[in-house]
């Protein structure tokens, strides 16, 4: 028994020395510049899992939002967005049964792992990792550490569709519109030159909230026209922005609403607003629309969902107080009334006054 229970131990001891030198052998996640705010064309490293989570959306799961007719209307002004979608809708018939049932498993229904994660995991590694790296990185995945719930299915099925991908599909098309992307990041990262902006400090002094570090602003412009990725390394506060974006006044739309979920964070786990939210099950609409949409698997607790209303709602408000004027669509189902609501309540000149809070301005909209 002795002898067992030493070998399990030696085992075990042994497995995370692996996991640990593998770490060591990684570069880690460094971006030198001294600016606030900087604009890059997204990595492979980030691509590889935000593209096939892509493509599950449009050519499988919610086809009522991520449909070609989305993608058409969007590309008269962008046509690169429906020559990307007809891409994905090739890629797709091109892929095996195993392949997509891989897929299915990463993104779908069945999944074990958020997708979010899946682009998380790779944060730290360098942005310039090529393809081999990043497959060594996601490969040290074991039982023990902070990501050790991507172990078992989620890692198999990385393991065989990602190669896969990259190899028959994605290698090629990525190459081709690396310049592209680059020339719109080195444009916009000269607008921010020609007219700096410490967009930190706004939401802080918008929000009455302060961050939990001095964070500076990594934008990576990404191929996907509908969702965003955002995410904290160290002092870097990331967040992808669409390819819609080629105007300076248009930069901060999205992040503003990924950056605001920190802020929101400080209140929206408290009792207050979760009975608030309680309160809101109440809107039959509201709840149909969360559940019609399939925007219960994305935001799965009914708080999660109030929040993201609430935080599109806020990001719109602030680009209308930064900018004077707001034309957005809505996003979401109240996000729009929720910045209607901010707006006709004067809630940055009130909070100036110290008159309410952010937190108290959600749970009024919410329990009105």
């Amino acid at each position: 028994m002795k002898k067992l229970i030493f070998i399990q131990t030696v085992l075990c001891l042994s497995l995370f020395l692996i996991s640990c030198s593998a770490e060591k052998e990684l570069k880690p996640f460094s971006i030198a510049y001294g600016k606030n705010v900087i604009v890059k064309p997204m990595p492979l490293k980030y691509l590889l899992s935000d593209t096939l989570e892509e493509i599950y959306l449009t050519q499988v799961a919610t086809k009522d939002i991520y449909d070609r007719k989305t993608y058409e209307a969007m590309s008269k002004n962008f046509p690169k967005i429906k020559e990307h979608f007809e891409w994905m809708e090739e890629t797709y018939l091109l892929f095996s049964p195993e392949m997509k049932q891989a897929l299915e498993l990463l993104y779908g229904e069945k999944r074990k792992v958020n997708p979010w994660y899946l682009v998380d995991f790779v944060t730290r590694l360098y942005d310039e990792a090529d393809f081999d790296e990043i497959m060594s990185y996601y490969r040290s995945i074991s039982f023990f550490g902070k990501y050790s719930f991507m172990h078992g299915q989620t890692k198999e099925s990385i393991l065989k569709l990602f190669p896969y991908f990259y190899n028959n599909f994605f290698r090629e098309y990525w190459e081709k519109n690396q310049s592209y992307y680059l020339d719109l990041a080195q444009d916009m990262n000269q607008r921010i030159e020609d007219d700096p902006f410490d967009m930190i400090a706004y939401m802080q002094k918008m929000s009455g909230i302060s961050f939990s570090r001095n964070y500076k602003a990594v934008f990576y412009y990404g191929y996907r026209p509908i969702g965003a990725f955002g995410s904290v390394y160290e002092d870097f506060y990331i967040s992808t922005i669409p390819p819609t974006v080629t105007d300076y006044s248009t930069l901060y739309s999205v992040p503003f609403h990924e950056f605001s979920h920190e802020l929101f964070k400080t209140f929206t786990r408290a009792t207050p607003f979760n009975d608030a939210c309680k309160y809101k099950l109440g809107d039959k609409r509201f709840y149909d629309y969360w559940i019609s949409k399939g925007l219960n698997s994305s935001y799965g607790t009914w708080s999660s969902w109030c929040e993201e209303n609430l935080v599109e709602g806020f990001s719109k408000y602030l680009y209308f107080v930064r900018y004077g004027y707001m034309n957005q669509q809505p996003t979401y189902y109240y996000d729009m009334e929720f910045y209607e609501f901010l707006k006709n309540t004067d809630f940055h000149i009130r909070l100036n006054n110290k008159e309410t809070t952010l937190e108290k301005a959600c749970i009024e909209f919410l329990t009105q």
